[in-house]
């Protein structure tokens, strides 16, 4: 595992997306072993907020074993924990997914096929759970 880049989505997007803040992209570089539990970790201990969205980005990884799964749902069980309310994993192959759902990852985890996929369809649940604003 090479590294954990944090990135919120920044509130100047908001007018191309309508993105609440709370939303963090999490992209891992590098193969997904047995070192994963370590780097997560560090990336928990830089978070001061828990995240009310995250999204996992692993476009950069080439492959995922069973312990880096296993490491990788138990970081995103402990978010879950902490107020993570949605979790969203992209770029995953076939394989990767097969890992990562075996490694008993939380109730509600979805799949996309991109970071852009995975916000909109966040964006689509926000809009649908926000009130109407002209009711008011």
């Amino acid at each position: 595992m090479s590294g954990i880049t944090a990135t919120p989505v920044p509130l100047a997007e908001a007018e191309h997306q309508e993105q609440e803040a709370g939303t963090l992209i999490l992209t891992l570089t590098g193969a997904c072993f047995f070192g994963l539990a370590p780097i997560l970790e560090s990336v928990l201990e830089r978070i001061s907020e828990t995240p009310r969205h995250l999204v996992v980005d692993l476009s950069a990884v080439p492959v995922i074993d069973q312990t880096g799964a296993r490491s990788l749902a138990a970081f995103l069980r402990r978010e879950c924990q902490r107020g993570t309310e949605k979790i969203w994993i992209t770029h995953a192959s076939p394989a990767d997914r097969r890992a990562l759902r075996s490694a008993d990852l939380p109730a509600g985890t979805r799949f996309a096929a991109s970071v852009e996929s995975a916000l909109a369809c966040l964006n689509a649940d926000v809009a649908r759970t926000q009130p109407d604003r002209e009711a008011t």
